[in-house]
C-alpha cells in the first residue's frame, strides 16, 4: 500500500515538475545483486535505470566533475552522479561491466577497513582496475563505518583521515570527497572537513544540487529495493524537490 501511494504521488509530481534544468541529481546506491537486503537493487532494475538515463540524454558524471562545474560556476543542468556506498564486490562484478556498456561514470565511497577483509567487499586489486578504467573514482567513507556523530571529534577525525590515507596510498591520487556514514554528522565534523583540505561531503538527505548548494551538505537520492521505475524517474527530475517539500509540509511538528 505504501509503495502504491508513493507511486501515485510521484506520477502526479512527474507530470508537473519539469526536468533537471539548472539542477543535478546525485543518486545513492549500495549493492546491485539478487538478495533480500533493503539497500540492494536487482541487476535488471539497475540496467533499466541506466537505460532510462541514456535514452533521456542525461549527462552521467563523477562527483568530482560535478564539483568542478560548481566551483567554476558552470551549468550543472541535466547532470546525474551515480554514487555507491561501502564498496561491495558486486560493484565490481555487476556494476562495472554495465558502466562500460553504457559509457557511464561513477563515484564509489569505500569503507577502507573492509577492503578484502569482510565477505562480499571489493579487493584492492579490483579497485585499482576500476580506477584505471577512468570510469570510476573512489572516495573515503571512513575506515570502519562508525556513526561519527557519536564519537569524540578526535576519534572521528582519525576515522576520516585513515580512510583518506588508505585510498591515497592505494590509488596515488586525491581522495578529498567524504561520505558521512549513514549520513550522520555534526557541525564540528563538517567544519573539520572544511578546514582539512576536503572539497565536499555527501549526506543522505534527498533533493537536487544547484550552484548554490553547500558542497559539504550535498543531498543524495536513495535508490534501493523499494524504488520503482516511476520513483526513479522522479529522482532524476524536479519531482524529487517537490516530494521533499511535500514530506516537510506533512511532517509532524515537534513541540518544545
Amino acid at each position: 500500500m505504501k509503495r502504491f501511494i508513493k507511486d501515485g504521488l510521484f506520477t502526479l509530481l512527474n507530470a508537473f515538475s519539469g526536468g533537471l534544468d539548472g539542477r543535478a541529481s546525485i543518486l545513492m546506491y549500495h549493492a546491485v545483486a539478487k538478495d533480500d537486503r533493503f539497500f540492494t537493487v536487482e541487476p535488471e532494475a539497475f540496467e533499466r535505470q541506466l537505460s532510462y538515463l541514456k535514452k533521456n540524454g542525461l549527462e552521467i558524471v563523477k562527483l568530482s566533475r560535478l564539483l568542478d562545474k560548481m566551483a567554476k560556476g558552470q551549468a550543472v543542468s541535466r547532470s546525474v552522479v551515480l554514487s555507491f556506498d561501502d564498496g561491495y564486490r558486486d560493484n565490481y562484478a555487476t556494476v562495472f561491466p554495465l558502466l562500460k556498456k553504457y559509457g557511464f561514470q561513477a563515484t564509489i565511497f569505500v569503507v577502507t577497513g573492509s577492503l578484502g577483509k569482510k565477505p562480499g567487499m571489493m579487493s584492492e586489486s579490483q579497485i585499482r582496475e576500476m580506477q584505471t578504467s577512468g570510469l570510476v573514482e573512489f572516495m573515503p567513507h571512513s575506515r570502519s563505518h562508525h556513526d561519527l556523530d557519536r564519537l569524540p571529534l578526535a576519534e572521528a577525525a582519525r576515522e576520516i583521515e585513515a580512510s583518506r590515507d588508505d585510498l591515497e596510498m592505494l590509488l596515488g591520487g586525491p581522495a578529498d570527497i567524504f561520505a558521512y556514514p549513514r549520513g550522520r554528522f555534526t557541525p564540528e565534523l563538517e567544519q573539520y572537513l572544511r578546514s582539512h583540505s576536503f572539497r565536499a561531503a555527501v549526506t543522505v538527505e534527498e533533493g537536487l544540487v544547484t550552484l548554490k548548494t553547500d558542497p559539504f551538505r550535498l543531498p543524495r537520492n536513495s535508490i534501493d529495493s523499494t524504488t520503482t521505475d516511476i520513483q526513479f524517474r522522479g529522482k532524476v527530475s524536479g519531482a524529487i524537490s517537490l516530494y521533499v517539500r511535500f514530506k516537510a509540509f506533512f511532517k509532524p511538528k515537534r513541540h518544545v
